[in-house]
């Protein structure tokens, strides 16, 4: 295992990140909510080969836990301030972020409050601007479900998610839930089985992941105003058969000044999985300075 690097956000809480690679710096922001830096190891072993590669673990995950999950410990602000925090102690003037799904919607909520200390983002499959991106991933998360599953595997879904609301449900129960449920984040479903060997050794932290999302329903997050007069380098990647619709990383290049959508085909929401060929020639057009 890479040797784990330390630094105190402003609160004094100790957080952890990783490093490798020399090179333009580049941090790469986990998604769900609550996942640690591992499943982001493919990207960043290939972009360490000419950068300096960052793998923060967020509060709340990896080697970043808390002692206790709720808003006053874990909140958007804290996050934020964790990740210039970050910025400082690397002794960068601005940052290159990647943001993956739930670690878009991070970087561009940095992006909103320290716009002047953002040199290039890329977000990929990532969430909206705001909140109304929920129904719609819901919606094409199940639509997805239905498509991939069999209908034996539809109707042991439908029981597990039934039975799902009597505690305590055990971790068989939840891992097959998740088996089940991450066919839909894939147009081959087979490749599946190559993330799910990351999140067995470190799933995401529920209790965290819950309080999250609490926390930018509860303020009605919203950083499309401030996102309008953004001037820095954006790229946007989507895989076509992502759960989550087209149409929001279209809003999201639409609101975002000179930003840059493409589009991967054959593809779900992990694109340097399935597509990664295509996946990192895009990055490296991109280019990171």
């Amino acid at each position: 295992m890479e040797r784990a690097h330390y630094f105190r956000s402003s609160d004094g809480t100790t957080l952890a990140y990783f490093e490798k690679g020399n090179g333009p710096p580049v941090v790469l922001l986990a998604g769900g909510y609550a996942l640690a830096h591992g499943y982001l190891k493919p990207i960043g072993d290939a972009l360490a080969v000419a950068h300096r590669v960052i793998l923060p673990d967020q509060r709340g995950t990896g080697l970043s836990k808390l002692g206790e999950y709720n808003r006053t410990t874990l909140n958007l602000e804290k996050l934020v301030a964790d990740l210039d925090a970050l910025r400082m102690h690397l002794g960068l003037r601005k940052l290159n972020l990647l943001g993956h799904s739930w670690g878009g919607m991070l970087a561009i909520s940095y992006a909103a409050a320290h716009p002047s200390r953002i040199e290039s983002m890329v977000l990929v499959d990532s969430g909206g601007l705001d909140l109304t991106f929920l129904p719609l991933h819901a919606a094409g998360a199940a639509a997805r479900l239905k498509l991939v599953l069999t209908s034996e595997e539809q109707k042991r879904l439908n029981t597990l998610m039934a039975s799902a609301g009597t505690p305590p449900m055990s971790e068989q129960t939840k891992s097959e839930i998740s088996h089940l449920r991450s066919a839909a984040a894939f147009h081959d479903r087979r490749r599946a089985e190559e993330l799910a060997k990351y999140f067995e050794t470190d799933p995401i932290n529920e209790p965290a992941a819950a309080v999250i999302l609490a926390d930018l329903k509860e303020r009605n997050w919203n950083v499309r105003p401030a996102l309008r007069n953004l001037h820095a380098k954006v790229l946007i990647i989507h895989g076509m058969d992502d759960p989550m619709p087209l149409s929001v990383s279209q809003d999201i290049q639409q609101t975002i000044p000179g930003a840059r959508l493409e589009v991967i085909d054959d593809c779900g929401h992990y694109p340097w999985l399935e597509q990664p060929a295509r996946f990192f020639s895009i990055l490296n057009e991109f280019g990171f300075r």
